[in-house]
């Protein structure tokens, strides 16, 4: 005979709990319904063989009843200090599991607990039999509804409704050279903008940002390396259209100092224009991805969604304290899983700019951009959805083109609906700071 206690499995139960516990206070509330609401109508307390785990499940259910906020700190408010202790222990190292199949193992196991008690409690046959019965069906229904959410056919039901919607391929950047090629910021997920010092990917990024929040769409830009005064007069250019060489100029030759009636306009134009635009810039020095996803939790609140997030560049970031790794690629690569997880949070892109790497002694210095000149990459190419690079070797010249040239060269290194290494042209204007589409 099987002993109860095989067929107990408090791992499973005090996984969940970490679970649960661990990302919900992050979830949107679609998300929380969608993912936490169908695993809590699965299971009931008395399903549970541990005792700390049934009691965490029973104040989870009447927290979700009241529709509060399922978080530790409320969780275990009646809790003593040891159980307290255990529960953040689980959070802390078993948050990782899935949902769906740790409910599976618990409904299972209690399933054939209790046809087992019915068995050595010596109830009648029908009673064992409809409990090893019910034990039986619970295991291939709870399998088949894995295998139904998976099927095409559930899959094609769900998003008949968003096909040949354009809303739903990705985030216009507002270039049609861009959105023509890799149809908009795709997302959930990442887009590496990627090209060395001072060949205007910082540049590209703050307009990519203004062309969204033209459109009314909630922006969040963490420039990580430039700061407010630098940042501020780009955008005072890219919005007035008078560089900051004009601007001295036009100071200088009005009388005792002061400003011209054309510059002051100009100012004007430009200021009114940009007020009613939701674009937020924030100034961290070495944030951790923890600080940018705080921030976006805050601007989501405050606005309702957020609409893109831009991080300027990611080998700024710093690792979480208990995170850091003794090589810094592996930092590199989780943050940008990181990232990829509060793309999916926030259900927008994540344009993340990176640096090249510069070239090796005896490595030709005009080509095409590779992944593998990513810099300190990480797993950033694998767990991108896109990656672009900006650079100034031109194909069609076999050469390097000047820095004052009116145009750069982006190359898509990879996407799913592109060609890998596809080069097309984008016009800048480094004097306003200003990109644009170049026709041809």
């Amino acid at each position: 005979m099987q002993s109860l206690e095989n067929l107990k499995n408090p791992l499973a139960e005090q996984k969940l709990i970490g679970t649960l516990l661990k990302i919900s206070p992050d979830m949107k509330e679609s998300e929380r319904m969608r993912m936490i609401d169908p695993v809590l109508n699965k299971l009931s307390p008395e399903m549970f063989s541990d005792p700390l785990a049934r009691q965490c499940f029973e104040n989870i259910v009447q927290l979700r009843a009241i529709e509060s906020p399922v978080d530790i700190e409320l969780t275990v408010v009646s809790m003593d200090y040891e159980s307290t202790r255990q529960v953040i222990g689980w959070t802390q190292t078993y948050a990782d599991g899935d949902l769906n199949q740790l409910a599976q193992t618990i409904v299972l196991c209690h399933s054939k607990r209790t046809a087992i008690n019915a068995i050595w409690s010596g109830s009648d046959l029908d009673s064992i039999v409809s409990s090893l019965t019910e034990a039986t069906e619970e295991q291939f229904k709870l399998a088949s509804n894995d295998l139904e959410s998976h099927s095409i056919k559930s899959i094609f039901e769900r998003n008949i409704g968003s096909f040949g919607d354009p809303s739903q391929t990705g985030l216009e950047t507002g270039f049609e050279c861009i959105d023509s090629q890799i149809g908009g910021l795709p997302y959930p997920g990442i887009t590496i903008l990627a090209g060395r010092t001072s060949e205007g990917k910082s540049l590209l990024s703050l307009n990519i940002a203004d062309n969204v929040a033209s459109r009314g769409k909630t922006v969040a830009y963490f420039s990580c390396e430039d700061g407010e005064k630098s940042t501020f007069e780009r955008w005072e250019t890219m919005s007035t259209g008078i560089t900051r060489n004009d601007a001295q100029l036009e100071w200088l030759r009005c009388e005792n100092g002061g400003i011209s009636a054309t510059l002051e306009n100009a100012t004007v134009q430009g200021a009114e224009a940009s007020k009613d635009k939701p674009l937020y810039l924030f100034f961290e020095k070495s944030p951790t991805v923890a600080t940018i996803r705080k921030l976006c939790k805050q601007l989501y609140k405050q606005r309702g969604c957020v609409d893109l997030v831009v991080v300027d560049y990611i080998q700024l970031l710093q690792p979480e304290g208990s995170k850091k790794a003794e090589m810094r690629y592996l930092e590199i690569g989780r943050m940008s899983r990181d990232l990829n997880i509060l793309s999916g949070e926030l259900n927008c892109p994540i344009l993340v700019l990176a640096q090249r790497k510069r070239p090796e002694n005896g490595e030709d210095k005009e080509k095409i951009p590779e992944l593998s000149s990513l810099r300190e990459s990480g797993d950033l190419e694998q767990d991108s959805e896109s990656v672009i690079f900006i650079h100034r070797y031109d194909p069609d010249l076999d050469a390097v083109i000047d820095p004052v040239e009116q145009y750069r060269m982006l190359t898509i290194g990879k996407h799913k609906n592109c060609p890998r290494n596809t080069t097309f042209k984008i016009g800048c204007d480094f004097e306003k700071r200003k990109f644009f589409d170049i026709e041809e």
